[in-house]
C-alpha cells in the first residue's frame, strides 16, 4: 500500500512538472524554459524545446499601376515625311543653245548697190569732168573709184591730185554727208566730183 502510494505520487509530479513547463514557455517561442523544482526524489527530466522560426516569405510586389501625376514623354525627335532624292548620275557638259538674235532692220534712204555717174566743172582751161563710182551699203559708202577725163595737161595735174585723196575724206561717210572742197590743192576738180555724187543720190534712192 505504501509503495503504490508513493508510485501514484511520483507520477503526480512528473506530469504536474510537465504541464507547468508547457505553460510557462509557448512551443513556438523564443523564450527560456522554465523548468520546475526538483522534487527529492523524483526523476528530473529534460525537455528539449527546439526554438522553431517561422521561414517568412518576403515579396517584393511591382505596381504597375499608371501614375496618373506623371508627365507624358513626348517624343521631340524631328521626322520628316519627305524624302529627298539626290541625283548623282554625271551630267554631260551641253554646249549653252544660242538663240538667233532677231534681225533687226535699219531704214534706210538708199538702196545697196554700186552707182557711176559723171560730173563737169569750168577750168581755165575750158570745161571739163570726172567719173565718180561709189559703192553703197546702208547710205554708207563703201568705196569710191574716180575717173580723169581732162585732157588739159595743166587739168590733168590737179584732178591727179585730187583722186589721189578723196578716198580719205570720202570712204566711211554717209552718202548724204559726202562733199568735197579743195583736196590735195585742187579746187575745181571737186566740183565735177560733187555733181556727179547729186545724181548718184538721186538714182539710189528708194
Amino acid at each position: 500500500m505504501e509503495k503504490t502510494t508513493l508510485r501514484s505520487l511520483f507520477l503526480l509530479m512528473i506530469i504536474t512538472g510537465s504541464l507547468f513547463t508547457l505553460t510557462a514557455c509557448g512551443p513556438e517561442t523564443g523564450t527560456p524554459v522554465v523548468t520546475a523544482p526538483a522534487v527529492s526524489g523524483a526523476v528530473t527530466t529534460t525537455t528539449d524545446q527546439t526554438t522553431k522560426k517561422d521561414d517568412k516569405k518576403v515579396e517584393t510586389k511591382v505596381d504597375t499601376t499608371p501614375n496618373a501625376d506623371a508627365a507624358p514623354q513626348t517624343d521631340t525627335t524631328p521626322k520628316s515625311d519627305t524624302t529627298t532624292n539626290i541625283d548623282t548620275t554625271p551630267k554631260a557638259d551641253l554646249a549653252p543653245v544660242v538663240e538667233p538674235k532677231p534681225e533687226v532692220k535699219v531704214s534706210t534712204k538708199y538702196a545697196d548697190g554700186t552707182y557711176t555717174k559723171t560730173g563737169s566743172y569750168t577750168s581755165p582751161a575750158g570745161e571739163e569732168s570726172v567719173t565718180v563710182t561709189v559703192t553703197v551699203k546702208g547710205d554708207i559708202v563703201e568705196s569710191v573709184n574716180v575717173v580723169s577725163n581732162a585732157e588739159n595737161p595743166n587739168s590733168q595735174k590737179f584732178q591727179g591730185l585730187f583722186i589721189a585723196g578723196v578716198s580719205d575724206i570720202v570712204v566711211g561717210k554717209k552718202l548724204d554727208n559726202v562733199h568735197a572742197g579743195v583736196v590735195n590743192g585742187s579746187s575745181l576738180t571737186g566740183g565735177g566730183f560733187n555733181e556727179a555724187v547729186a545724181a548718184i543720190e538721186a538714182s539710189a534712192q528708194k
